[in-house]
């Protein structure tokens, strides 16, 4: 599919002195997403309360996310993997970024060094096409971690705001996104879909982060063609 493609940063003395929502000074469009919601165990997240974060629940279980995106940036098309948590925390609620990938090891190291975020090098693949979504994530190396398939019904148009708030670090730091909306979901259907966790899972920051958690998936979500954007990230 050949899409237009938009990288604009929005700057000016009110983007560089704010960092609230609204005041975004990167945004990245488009970006082709497929996410997949789960729940785990709530006790699992009690660490968080040293960062002065806790985990949303729902029926006793915390709200967790596997997301991948494509999109292009500097001339260049990279893919990236997020695993979080839903959580309430001093600058409101917001997700808590456990582990992420990103395909281009520069990317990665730029987010590691000067926005202390948890990513690593490790490869993502997945179709955002709604009637044959699939992911397949791999460590570093290319070692394949993670595969998930909806073998179900295709995601249905079922349009939805999506995420505007803050993002919260392991380093205790924290950034400000809007992400969304989404343009399509099914749910999870065990007889149907599968997640396989592969071999080599322990050689994917976010595929291990993601076992640790106990993770069961509930629902797909998709979109072929959002908008991402996000302030500097505020050290802790």
């Amino acid at each position: 599919m050949t899409r237009s493609l938009l990288l604009k940063k929005i700057v000016g003395p009110a983007a560089a002195r704010e960092v609230t929502p609204g005041h975004y000074n990167l945004s990245v469009a488009p970006v082709a997403e497929l996410c997949l919601d789960g729940v785990g165990p709530l006790d699992r997240w009690s660490q968080l309360s040293a960062l002065g974060l806790s985990a949303v629940a729902t029926d006793g279980q915390a709200r967790l996310s596997l997301c991948v995106t494509r999109a292009r940036f500097g001339g260049r098309w990279f893919s990236e993997a997020i695993f979080a948590v839903e959580v309430e925390g001093p600058q409101g609620p917001g997700m808590y970024l456990v582990a992420a990938h990103n395909s281009v090891a520069s990317y990665a190291r730029v987010e590691q060094r000067r926005n202390r975020s948890p990513y690593t090098h490790g490869g993502i693949y997945f179709s955002d096409d709604p009637a044959l979504a699939s992911l397949l994530v791999s460590s570093a190396d290319g070692a394949e971690a993670l595969r998930v398939t909806n073998g179900g019904p295709p995601l249905l148009p079922s349009p939805s705001a999506g995420f505007e708030g803050p993002i919260y670090l392991p380093s205790g730091g924290h950034f400000f996104a809007r992400l969304g909306p989404t343009e399509s979901y099914a749910p999870f259907e065990p007889a149907e879909d599968s997640l396989t966790l592969l071999p080599s899972a322990a050689q994917s920051a976010v595929v291990s982060a993601l076992a640790a958690a106990g993770f069961t998936p509930t629902g797909w979500r998709g979109s072929q063609a959002n908008e991402h954007a996000k302030t500097r990230t505020v050290s802790p």
